[in-house]
């Protein structure tokens, strides 16, 4: 469930980048400051999500290389 939550997050995060892109947007003060606020509000949540994502895999693989060290000592 909070992974879900998370990728919702994930593609606002992603959308936001484009709107504070297109020239529209930039163009409107008030609409671009709320996108950026926004924006900021997600980047701490989006890196923090980002490393333990990056965690979890390196934590897999080294929980993989120890079963494997440990099969070929059988």
């Amino acid at each position: 469930m909070i992974d879900r939550i998370i990728e919702e997050r994930r593609k606002r995060y992603d959308q936001l980048h484009k709107l504070l892109a297109d020239p529209k947007v930039i163009g409107n003060s008030s609409e671009y400051q709320s996108f950026a606020k926004e924006l900021a509000g997600l980047t701490p949540i989006m890196h923090a999500y980002d490393q333990h994502l990056k965690l979890a895999a390196d934590l897999k693989e080294l929980n993989k290389a120890l079963d494997d060290k440990t099969h070929d000592k059988e």
